[in-house]
Formats: structure tokens, sequence, C-alpha cells
């Protein structure tokens, strides 16, 4: 018997369609939709009646005088999830369209978003007014004791934050990747006091909001019933940057925060494994992607260079809270922990030299930065 041949009862044909309109990602099932939309409405165009690798190809090839490779990735991923669920297509074995998608990539440096230094973080947190500034210093302070995302920040609810007296813990639900994660604050070493701006920023809470949602309005020192919305918490760097006086402020974008966090984390000397852990990085090469080089540094060279003088000890937790799970940061700023690692970095310290003491079966990676 062909089975291709057996006739699928109408129900079950209807209960699949419905099942696979819910395969596509929520949030971007319309961008999805479009793009697919579009690329059949070219396909009718040019008289194509069946999808193989040659008609992708060109169609893309098109595509590729306008966009940048990234972009075109992300288009072909697109197209690809909508033809498998569509037409029961599999793009992903198209080898000439890939093949094609790879060889644009070569020589392709992506615009990141700068960071800020932990001496600009330090000194905003410091300087800035909290009448003016309390809530973009408290979205900083999540944003880089966290390595949140913007969705992160927004999603964030009042029952999410835990204030255990000596520190806070964060609660990271559903994100990105659908993985909840948490982190610590504390103001252990931290000359900015971290906490005590949390706090200050919660105690201005109007009470009898009716909304969950951790960050709402801030003006002139008063909080107002008002949800804070994607484009503030994407401005945040930029808003710091202006504040510094720092050039190019256009290139500080939502990102930043992220970024920020991720380069400071390796500035410390951290590894790859702990940063992953860090920002709930599913990817190694997209955490690579995302800390700062020493070229890539807003300020000069000098400020990103680590000298032998600063102690590192690996082996011990004594500096870490009990109840924290994640790493966290302080003024020093290479002081990031994780107890899972059983892993800390110490702050700048008076005495010469390199201490690392207490090990077993253990690598220690030691990266050295100049102007040479």
């Amino acid at each position: 018997m062909d089975f291709e041949e057996v006739e699928i009862p109408a129900n079950i044909l209807r209960e699949a369609a419905e099942a696979s309109s819910q395969l596509l990602p929520a949030k971007s099932k319309e961008r999805y939709e479009k793009e697919y939309e579009e690329f059949r409405k070219w396909c009718v165009e040019e008289n194509v009646i069946k999808v193989v690798d040659d008609v992708l190809l060109v169609y893309l090839s098109k595509k590729g005088k306008s966009m940048k490779p990234s972009t075109l990735w992300s288009r072909f991923s697109m197209i690809k999830s909508c033809l498998a669920i569509k037409e029961n297509v599999d793009a992903s074995k198209f080898c000439k369209t890939i093949a094609f998608l790879k060889r644009q990539t070569v020589g392709y440096i992506p615009k990141k978003s700068k960071v800020l230094t932990r001496e600009q973080v330090t000194q905003f947190l410091n300087e800035a007014a909290d009448v003016k500034w309390l809530l973009t210093k408290v979205i900083l302070v999540f944003g880089i004791f966290g390595a949140c995302r913007r969705d992160d920040l927004i999603r964030l609810t009042i029952d999410d934050v835990e204030d255990n007296g000596r520190f806070l813990v964060v609660f990271l639900r559903d994100g990105k990747t659908h993985r909840s994660r948490s982190f610590t604050i504390t103001e252990e070493g931290c000359s900015f006091q971290p906490c005590k701006l949390v706090r200050k920023y919660v105690a201005l809470r109007p009470k009898d909001i009716a909304s969950q949602k951790f960050f709402i309005a801030y003006r002139n020192g008063k909080c107002y019933k008002q949800n804070v919305g994607c484009h503030t918490i994407s401005g945040t760097t930029r808003q710091i940057a202006e504040y510094l006086n720092l050039k190019n402020l256009t290139e500080y974008t939502g990102h930043g925060l992220r970024r920020s966090s991720a380069s400071m984390l390796v500035e410390g000397g951290a590894d790859l494994l702990t940063l992953k852990r860090h920002g709930g990085w599913r990817s190694s090469a997209v955490a690579e992607g995302l800390f700062n080089r020493p070229n890539e540094c807003s300020t000069s060279r000098d400020s990103d260079v680590r000298t032998i003088s600063e102690i590192v000890e690996i082996g011990t937790t004594s500096r870490i809270p009990q109840e924290s799970s994640q790493a966290y940061i302080t003024s020093a700023m290479p002081i990031l922990s994780a107890t899972e690692n059983n892993f800390s970095i110490g702050q700048k310290d008076k005495t010469q030299g390199l201490n690392i003491s207490n090990n077993q079966n253990c690598t220690i990676n030691v990266h050295f930065y100049g102007n040479a």
C-alpha cells in the first residue's frame, strides 16, 4: 500500500494546521509571516512553482545587494522556518544558499554597541544627582549586575526583587531563551551603594499603584503611576554617555548594558564558562562576541590594562553570600564571583605580585594587554 495515497481525515488536517500555526515564535510571528509573504510574492512575479535551492539562492542574492550579511541570515532563517511549516520544504539542506550566505560573511565586521567601562559606571553612579538620575542609576545597576536585556528589565515585576537585608536577589523569569535565571546585588566594597539606590527608588513607589512592573516613571524626585517603556530603558547608556561627555553618542544603544556587563566580567579575569552562566548565554560564539576587546573601548586602552599588581585569588568564595548563586560586581569591578564555579577575583591590593593558591584540577588563564 502506498501510504502517500492514504487520505487523511479532515479533522486531523484541521488540527494539524492549528498546531502548526503555533510553531513560529509568538513574539516575532508577524515578522516571519511578512517575510514569507514577500518571498511568495516574488515567486509569483518570477513564475516560480516549486521552491528549490536555486530559487532561494537567487532571491537572497538580489536582497544581498542592499542588505548586510547578518540581515540576510535573519531573512533566510525566517523563510526557512515558514517553508518547513507551510510547505514541508527543508531549506536547511539548500547547500548552495547556505554556502552563499557564508561567503557573504567573510570579512564582515558587525557594528556593535559601545560599552561603558567600570570607571565610567562608578563615576556616574557616584556623581549624578539622585533627584534627576535615580531611575537611570537603578536601570544601570540592574543591567550591569545581571547582564540584563532590555526585555528582561521591562518584564521585571516588584515580586521578582527580594531584599535579604545585606543584598538583593533578582529573578529574571522566562527570558529570551525561555530560561529563568537570577543574580545578586550587593554593597560589599561598593562606593556607590547599589542596594541603597534600589531601596530608595522602591520607597518612592506610589502606595496605590495597580501595576506590578518594577520600573515606573520617575521625575524630579517622585515616582508616577506609569510603566517605563522600552525606549526609556534602551536610551539608558546613551544618557549616561551624554552625562559623561563621551563621543559618538548614537553608538550607545540598548544592548550596551549587557555588553558592558560582559566586558567588565571578562576584564576581571572570568573564563568563558563563567561568562555564559552570568548572562545566560547558550552559545559560546555569541558570548565571545558580546564582551569588549581592548581595541574596541570607548576610551584609551590604558584604562583597560590590568597589571600584575592586581591580585588574583582563585579557590575561595569567602566574599560571596551563601544565598548568592550568580556573579556580582563592586566598585572596583573586577569582583565578579560565581559560587557554582568556586571562583572569585579580588580587588586591587597594595601587595605586589601574583598569588594563586588552593587549586585542584583547574585551568587558569592570565591575559596581559598593553600598547605594544
